[in-house]
């Protein structure tokens, strides 16, 4: 689950209500993780019910990062299960009201791959300083992916390997209020569930780091 105070002050929580995963067909028809979002406008005292989160997918993953930009857009990067191989695939949604209503981006992000926890997922968002947003996925290919948007995360580019090693393993990425972005991931690439040890680096465009 994820939880983010917005700049309004209001605190959103989403998370998974997870029903179960098909191992024999892997299909989301057969499978049922939903997601869901409540709201406090008292620091966390009284909550509202929650909400479905109005992603149109049966089966959505685990929940990493939410992300509000400098204009008050929220972010909120998602992965789903798909009929293709039984890869998972990653999209957003964004909200431009305090996370009270949310729209879809158009975008599906893959990285191929075929079998239970494979493909794109596990997403996280963060805004580079000059405005662009930059996307960190979860593959199986040794290496992080990345995507970018440059329309406040409407549409964007196709996904590919980014320059950090990683195993089959998630990362998460912070800005800081310097302008500074701090990404936490595993580095280990010698078997596909390495995760000896957390990475922690600072960039301010996502190729060049310091303090690892």
């Amino acid at each position: 689950h994820n939880i983010r105070q917005t700049a309004a002050g209001t605190l959103l929580h989403i998370f998974v209500r997870y029903s179960g995963y098909d191992y024999e067909t892997g299909t989301p028809e057969k499978s049922l993780s939903e997601v869901f979002i409540q709201r406090s406008n008292d620091e966390g005292k009284t909550w509202s019910n929650a909400a479905k989160m109005p992603t149109g997918e049966r089966y959505q993953g685990d929940i990493l990062s939410m992300e509000q930009l400098r204009d008050g857009r929220l972010i909120y990067p998602f992965c789903f299960l798909t009929n293709v191989k039984s890869q998972f695939a990653v999209s957003v949604m964004y909200s431009d009201d305090d996370g009270k209503n949310w729209k879809r981006s158009a975008s599906v992000l893959r990285t191929g791959g075929g079998g239970f926890e494979s493909g794109a997922s596990e997403p996280t968002v963060v805004e580079l300083p000059g405005g662009k947003l930059w996307m960190l996925i979860r593959a199986q290919t040794g290496f992080l992916w990345a995507s970018f948007s440059g329309d406040r995360g409407a549409a964007w580019t196709y996904a590919v390997e980014s320059v950090l090693p990683s195993s089959n393993a998630p990362a998460t990425a912070l800005r800081l209020r310097s302008g500074e972005i701090a990404v936490a991931w595993n580095n280990h690439t010698h078997s596909n569930y390495a995760r000896q040890s957390l990475l922690l680096g600072l960039t301010k465009d996502g190729k060049t780091f310091q303090g690892l």
